[in-house]
């Protein structure tokens, strides 16, 4: 237990304790074992025990008792273990006192001396819970301080590899619009294409109702041949009037489409154009994406 009991009685219980006390170490010859071998250790810690040897006393009065089992013995071996620290030896010593043949007196002592070595046994126990609570909640407080501390130097080396890894931008590269030159647009270039071909074909077409016409004027004509020079300068004009129209038409488209196509980037959205050229008796449907 590593520390001495001390007996908190009162007047009266102090003076049976010292009465005992007397009886087993101050007066061995009325109260000593009988036995030589028994005599002589209870004499030698009945010498151990003024000397304050209490670990001296003790085993001698332990031998003693081996030798021959009295109570004068038990009691002495049972104050010299209280005196010694070791309380669970001592209520050992007293339980068996107990059960003894004793005076009802001397009863009460050693029943005061056991509670007394219950009460130290029970406080000693509390304290050395509360010390092993003590060295958890330390342990634990200076686990949590190195975690802490193994945490911070994981966040500084995270934050030293973030700062050595290459930078990389956060924001999308901007977009470069791509154009061409208008006259590399497919649509407008396919228009004027076909309205020049349109206003050649009625070049053509004119030229040749002229020629049929003036043929038709030719007095050696016979009056069949002359049907037939009107007819075909009648229906070569018009045709090369619908030409005409459908080519005019074609190249205006390609010019809008010059003037209103998208310079910018790609997109999703288009311009839908739709148109109708025609005349007398015909006509041609031009559809396309601005």
């Amino acid at each position: 237990m590593g520390r001495r009991l001390a007996v908190h009685a009162g007047s009266h219980r102090q003076a049976l304790i010292s009465l005992a006390a007397l009886l087993a170490l101050a007066a061995p010859a009325l109260a000593v074992p009988r036995s030589r071998a028994a005599k002589a250790q209870f004499a030698k810690g009945v010498a151990a025990y003024r000397k304050d040897d209490y670990a001296g006393a003790s085993a001698a009065f332990g031998k003693s008792y081996a030798v021959e089992a009295d109570v004068e013995t038990l009691f002495a071996w049972a104050q010299a273990e209280r005196k010694r620290g070791d309380c669970d030896k001592a209520s050992e010593l007293y339980g068996k006192l107990l059960v003894s043949k004793l005076p009802a007196a001397n009863k009460t002592v050693v029943r005061d001396q056991l509670e007394e070595c219950k009460r130290i046994i029970a406080d000693d126990q509390a304290a050395a819970d509360k010390a092993t609570a003590d060295r958890a909640e330390a342990d634990r407080a200076r686990q949590a301080e190195a975690d802490r501390a193994a945490q911070a130097d994981a966040d500084r080396e995270a934050r030293a590899r973030a700062d050595r890894a290459p930078q990389v931008p956060l924001t999308a590269p901007p977009v470069v619009a791509s154009s061409s030159p208008w006259y590399k647009d497919g649509l407008g270039d396919t228009l004027v294409l076909l309205g020049l071909a349109g206003v050649g074909t009625s070049v053509a077409l004119l030229m040749s109702s002229h020629a049929a016409e003036a043929d038709s004027r030719s007095p050696s004509l016979t009056y069949p041949q002359f049907i037939a020079l009107d007819d075909k300068a009648t229906s070569r004009g018009t045709l090369g009037m619908i030409a005409g129209g459908v080519g005019v038409g074609s190249i205006l488209l390609g010019v809008i489409r010059y003037a209103t196509r998208s310079t910018g980037a790609s997109t999703n959205e288009a311009t839908k154009v739709t148109a109708w050229l025609g005349g007398a008796g015909g006509g041609l449907a031009i559809s396309g994406e601005l």
